[in-house]
């Protein structure tokens, strides 16, 4: 956690408000002080990645939000097991510092002046997971337009990198892997990748 939060702020702590027009800085900084009680003069050290996420809680409607990663571990500490990563935190979130800076503040700003259509979508997205819908999962994810100059590198590369470790992994002893919904699906989805390695994979049922 310590080290994302260290990714997590521009380098040399540039503030990106000076990237934004009047309007826009406006439209954050209602936001952010509505919800966090400090303006983009503070938040604006932070990566828009950082500051979406942050955009992303306030659209949750619970009052006591828990993290699906912090509970796995929780549970492998509990047992003993050991626990590793596939990737680093540097891995993932190199991949949105390769996205143009500007169209990550330009979805930002969309998100904070419609945040009823970003509320619904995240909910959509919720209720597409409890329902286990892995292709319509990936469907929806689809239809935002970050996700085009996403995908590839968010999803489909990653996929590819992680196969080599969980057949390595999986060879030598059971092991629980565990990813974000979106790389379960299509083609290039970490199943059907697994499938063409030649294992069998198949859904536990309750």
């Amino acid at each position: 956690m310590s080290e994302m939060q260290k990714l997590s702020v521009n380098p040399e702590m540039k503030n990106i408000s000076s990237s934004l027009s009047d309007q826009d800085l406006n439209s954050l900084n209602t936001f952010y002080k509505k919800h966090y009680g400090a303006d983009m003069s503070q938040f604006g050290i932070m990566k828009p990645l950082a500051l979406m996420s942050m955009m992303t809680v306030k659209s949750i409607d619970c009052p006591q939000i828990a993290s699906y990663e912090l509970k796995l571990i929780e549970k492998a500490k509990e047992k003993g097991w050991e626990t590793v990563g596939l990737e680093t935190i540097q891995d993932q979130l190199s991949v949105f510092d390769s996205i143009d800076e500007k169209k990550q503040l330009d979805w930002l700003v969309d998100y904070a002046n419609d945040q009823a259509k970003f509320k619904a979508v995240f909910n959509e997205l919720v209720e597409t997971y409890k329902q286990e819908d892995i292709v319509k999962m990936l469907d929806l994810l689809k239809k935002q337009p970050e996700f085009k100059d996403l995908e590839a590198a968010l999803l489909y590369k990653r996929n590819e990198k992680w196969i080599d470790k969980i057949t390595k992994i999986a060879s030598e002893k059971s092991t629980f892997f565990a990813f974000g919904a979106g790389h379960l699906g299509s083609d290039k989805g970490v199943i059907a990748l697994l499938k063409k390695k030649g294992y069998t994979v198949k859904p536990i049922m309750d």
